[in-house]
């Protein structure tokens, strides 16, 4: 069977189902300074698993978001990635993780995933490479490979899960507890799996990782005042529950992988839906035209993984003075554990643009200018410093103390390059440039300032060594 006739046919099986709203808000995602995207839809790393809805008889809870509209794939091409040398030396490895040593559970896992995909890679078998306890549940990394091609297959369960779970899960037998993302263009050398969650089952950071046979694993705190890699305490894989960690390989005496150790796909496991008084608490303080069934979702999703607490979301609605056609934004704040802090914009559609900082975003005198043109047009990071100015002024969108009547953009020399009238606080400033922000009340006093560039986080040590990704 083609890839094509695959899609198709399980496109038709998929098509009489309407799936249940999702109760865990899951979805891939990685937050990154200036990276535009679908809310709901943030993937990372090497994979977008396009068959992710189409594998059970509902859809699969929690997968990779489906792409679609893609290049179109020609039929007589096999579905999956190369076999590799570097990836053959990682099929060839033993099964790793802490439910490896039992070969009975092992073999029966084997042949029931075998049986649930007979049609990835046409007469291929289901190799396990990772199966164990870590985290919150039971994390099995699979690959179904023929000698030449390959795909991926994760399954996130329960803990204490058994084989004929693990099979099952994420079909309609088992809805709950579980997940699938197949990789249809396979898998690489090093494949990690990175788990993220703000409550239940999943709660906390994960990444799994598995390397081919032989290769030596060292990892390093990138938040350590002084970068030192230590080796890894298990042989051929690595489970890590700390964030910020640095990862590099050596395989026959060469550094084939230096860099972040979960460079791989991300899921993420969003809250439940939040309860009403969850929604005031995420809502109080906000303005503009509240939307409380919106605001039940971005609470759930637009969240940082890592943090207990609920975002603040401080304003909804348009953005002051643009066409009637623009799109309601919605402005969410969150601190993380780190002490930064996360802005993020959320287009009524779902795309969003976020910015990480330094500064404590939720001080009371704190005047927050997001560049906001990509509401209208698309266009982003259009005024940065260093930068070629934009020919005509580009919109943001400001947030002052509710008594602020007035904003001005202040240059390095304090001088008022622009102004603009604010209504409860709120109103749009026309930029060409980077700027300093003052918000005045009636009686022209400062009650506010704030920059329209805010400082990036405190850089990791990744950014400060050696990129190596070689596996030639």
């Amino acid at each position: 069977m083609s890839e094509r006739e695959l899609i198709e046919r399980l496109a038709r099986l998929a098509e009489p189902v309407v799936p249940g709203e999702d109760p865990y808000g899951r979805l891939m995602r990685r937050h990154r300074r200036s990276r535009r995207t679908k809310a709901g839809g943030w993937a990372t790393g090497a994979a977008l698993a396009v068959f992710a809805a189409l594998l059970g008889p509902i859809g699969i809870q929690g997968a990779a978001t489906p792409v679609h509209g893609g290049p179109s794939t020609p039929a007589d091409v096999t579905p999956g990635g190369p076999v590799t040398p570097w990836v053959a030396r990682l099929l060839s490895a033993p099964t790793r993780g802490s439910l490896a040593g039992d070969t009975a559970f092992l073999t029966e896992l084997t042949e029931r995933l075998d049986a649930r995909f007979p049609e990835l890679v046409a007469g291929g078998r289901v190799k396990l490479l990772f199966v164990g306890e870590a985290g919150g549940g039971t994390v099995v990394l699979a690959a179904r490979h023929s000698a030449t091609h390959q795909v991926g297959i994760t399954i996130l369960d329960k803990p204490g899960a058994t084989a004929a779970e693990l099979a099952l899960a994420a079909t309609e037998q088992r809805q709950e507890s579980s997940s699938v993302t197949v990789t249809p263009e396979g898998i690489g050398p090093l494949l990690t799996e990175t788990i993220t969650g703000v409550d239940g089952l999943w709660k906390g950071y994960l990444t799994v990782g598995v390397v081919p046979q032989g290769c030596g694993i060292e990892l390093a705190d990138g938040h350590a005042a002084t970068l030192a890699w230590r080796p890894s305490p298990t042989d051929g894989y690595f489970v890590l529950q700390t964030r910020y960690q640095l990862l590099r390989l050596t395989c026959d005496g060469m550094v084939r992988y230096q860099g972040d150790a979960d460079r791989g796909v991300s899921h993420g496991f969003g809250r439940a839906r939040p309860s009403a008084a969850e929604i005031e608490e995420g809502l109080a303080g906000a303005r503009g035209e509240l939307d409380r069934e919106w605001a039940a979702r971005l609470l759930r999703s637009d969240g940082i993984r890592d943090s207990a607490d609920l975002p603040r979301i401080l304003y909804q609605g348009r953005l002051p003075g643009a066409p009637d056609d623009v799109q309601r934004v919605a402005v969410l704040i969150q601190g993380r554990p780190d002490g930064s802090w996360m802005v993020n914009q959320v287009r009524r559609d779902g795309m969003s643009q976020g910015t990480d900082t330094s500064v404590d975003l939720s001080a009371a005198d704190r005047v927050l200018g997001v560049e906001s043109g990509w509401l209208i047009d698309e266009q982003t990071d259009r005024v940065r410093p260093s930068a070629t100015p934009p020919s005509s002024p580009v919109p943001f969108l400001v947030l002052a103390p509710r008594g602020a009547v007035t904003v001005q953009a202040l240059d390095d020399d304090g001088t008022v390059v622009a102004s603009a009238g604010l209504a409860d606080g709120v109103g749009t400033l026309q930029l060409t440039r980077p700027a300093r922000l003052r918000a005045l009340d009636a009686a022209g006093a400062q009650v506010g300032t704030g920059v329209t560039t805010l400082p990036q986080r405190q850089p990791m040590h990744l950014l400060s060594v050696e990129p190596i990704d070689d596996w030639s």
